[in-house]
């Protein structure tokens, strides 16, 4: 496609929810959740690492007919291993961290993405190209392929940097409407004609069983199969910006989800998320 043709397609945005997010008072200086942007590509299936310990997955597609992720925490610790590979974001990321304190990860960004997180002052960013003390790069791998953080280097590169993480109860909140009876066991996204994702309902363990074009979809430090509680998913409109296929998505204050939990389906909508 040539430069600035709409997209047909939707946003495709999927959301893989260990928990919801709390609705907190968060102050400039506060850190309320951390956010690490995390490759999602052929390149990396069979070292990607950490991401079952994320409270929430967002995964966005980008340029190139490939996802990313961002790996949502909503507590840090000592004990977090390491989470990776960390990528690059992108500008249609930050609506779903803003106004909740988020300290973000990233190695690059694209043009609009540097731009949009300037004016979002409720996200600190870290990017690896400045800011090297929360990263670790893995002989294992090769280029770009092999950047990583852990929880020792995330909680000392928030304090190091005069912030205060503030952790508070998670309280279930989404709107929510229109429950369609009986189960519902699988799930499938094709994002592209290479990339598909899907799902498989457990009853036994009240999971999403996650599968990337057939094949189970695994964090490999711990060679275990991501299986969220919550999948949702999330559809707008998009088109393509420039030759390099870096895409734009029309974010209105409403955007039409399902959200699918239990064996079950609701329809409804997301918004951004507001300080009370």
């Amino acid at each position: 496609m040539g430069a600035k043709a709409k997209l047909t397609t939707l946003l495709s945005l999927a959301l893989l929810l260990l928990a919801f997010l709390s609705s907190t008072m968060v102050l400039a200086r506060d850190v309320r959740y951390v956010a690490i942007s995390v490759e999602n590509s052929h390149h990396v299936w069979d070292h990607q690492q950490g991401t079952t310990q994320a409270d929430i997955l967002f995964e966005f597609v980008v340029e190139g007919h490939i996802t990313r992720m961002i790996a949502l925490f909503d507590k840090v610790t000592t004990q977090t291993t390491q989470i990776g590979p960390v990528r690059s974001m992108r500008n249609y990321f930050l609506p779903f961290l803003k106004n909740m304190g988020t300290f973000l990860l990233f190695c690059g960004a694209s043009p609009s993405g540097y731009g949009r997180l300037e004016r979002e002052p409720s996200i600190i960013g870290l990017d690896e190209i400045k800011h090297r003390d929360p990263f670790l790069r893995s002989k294992k791998y090769q280029r770009p392929h092999n950047l990583f953080t852990n929880g020792n280097k995330i909680l000392t590169a928030i304090s190091s940097r005069g912030l205060s993480y503030v952790k508070t109860d998670k309280q279930e909140k989404a709107n929510q409407r229109g429950l369609i009876s009986g189960p519902i066991r699988k799930l499938s996204m094709r994002y592209t004609r290479r990339y598909a994702v899907s799902y498989e309902y457990s009853a036994t363990t009240g999971t999403y069983a996650r599968f990337i074009n057939g094949k189970a979809h695994k964090d490999h430090a711990i060679d275990q199969q991501l299986a969220p509680t919550t999948v949702v998913f999330i559809r707008g409109e998009a088109k393509i910006l420039d030759d390099a296929g870096r895409l734009q998505f029309k974010l209105g204050e409403e955007l039409p989800a399902e959200i699918h939990m239990g064996g079950t389906v609701k329809y409804g909508t997301w918004s951004a998320p507001t300080l009370s």
